[in-house]
């Protein structure tokens, strides 16, 4: 999950987070399991439409 906010989830964290994700999907499918992975990006907060349409595309 990332939350939308001030100094929240660093370009670096993101990229932390998609790499342990793809190591899981990884060994769910090494082990003939179908993995559900999908980063969730929060509505909540009090940010327009385009900083959310910014952190959902990094």
């Amino acid at each position: 999950m990332i939350t939308v906010g001030t100094g929240l989830s660093t370009r670096c964290a993101v990229v932390a987070n998609a790499h342990a994700l793809a190591r899981y999907a990884s060994l769910c499918q090494e082990g003939g399991v179908v993995p559900i992975v999908e980063p969730e990006v929060l509505m909540e907060g009090d940010h327009d439409l385009g900083r959310s349409d910014e952190v959902d595309a990094a």
